[in-house]
């Protein structure tokens, strides 16, 4: 099962279909969600940054998605939540 299947499902049916996964396919399916979080928190934060703030533009939109980043991984339990990157 994707992710994108995965989320399609209400919550009251994730444990059936978290049953029916292999131990692989668990792996993969948490990669991929927390991939994808990772990858839109640095979206929001830098659009909204540029859109709503940020006195001085593209850097201060690169350090608010770091921020946001930072915060988003060590929800998730990443033993290193600090990944910053430059652009």
């Amino acid at each position: 099962m994707t992710l994108k299947e995965f989320a399609k499902l209400p919550p009251v049916e994730w444990q059936e279909a978290y049953d029916r996964l292999t131990v692989n396919e668990r792996y993969a399916l948490d990669n991929d969600a927390a991939d994808l979080a990772i990858k839109y928190t640095r979206i929001s934060r830098y659009v909204a940054t540029r859109a709503y703030g940020g006195r001085n533009g593209h850097a201060d939109a690169v350090r608010a998605q770091n921020i946001g980043v930072r915060k988003v991984r060590r929800a998730l339990g990443f033993t290193y939540p600090d990944d910053p990157i430059t652009f």
